[in-house]
């Protein structure tokens, strides 16, 4: 009796044990699903902030027959995004997980350069919004077909841009 008593107070601990280990890993992973949802709701709030007057699917329209200004800090991040895409294209290029990042780092920087007020930025995010979703379905592209037609959509996206804005 004395030996079961002992085997049984054993195998308790050894379970207790086991519960507290799975425990942990269970809370590991949720962090790591938290730290996730965190980091990508900021990136969400930070591109909601600056993109508070976007309204989807709305025509982007040119300012009295011209093209909009954009402030000057802004420009050189369209055009070194639009660069990597064409250097892409030129030189058919397979790492588009990598092309992806280097656009929404252009994008990062555009959206933190803006100063811009009034009819012009809001004509801007008509582009802008699009134009980041673009981004993100290419970083999330699972094979270079799909990946070559979401490239095909920034192109497109990049020339629109040139037809509105100077």
């Amino acid at each position: 009796m004395k030996y079961t008593v002992i085997t049984l107070g054993i195998f308790t601990l050894g379970l207790l044990a086991s519960c507290n280990e799975n425990t942990d890993k269970v809370e590991a992973q949720q962090e790591q699903v938290v730290d996730a949802a965190e980091q990508d709701q900021n990136e969400k709030q930070a591109a909601d902030e600056h993109d508070h007057h976007h309204d989807n699917g709305e025509e982007i329209s040119l300012n009295e027959g011209e093209k909009w200004e954009i402030n000057e800090e802004m420009e050189p991040y369209v055009r070194k995004g639009e660069d990597y895409l064409k250097e892409y294209v030129k030189s058919q290029g397979e790492d588009y997980e990598m092309l992806a990042k280097n656009i929404e780092a252009q994008n990062k920087e555009l959206i933190s350069s803006c100063t811009m007020k009034g009819e012009s930025h809001d004509e801007l995010h008509k582009w802008l919004h699009p134009h980041l979703e673009l981004t993100k379905k290419l970083a999330v592209a699972t094979n270079q077909e799909e990946a070559n037609d979401v490239i095909k959509h920034l192109l497109a996206s990049y020339d629109t841009f040139h037809q509105y804005f100077k």
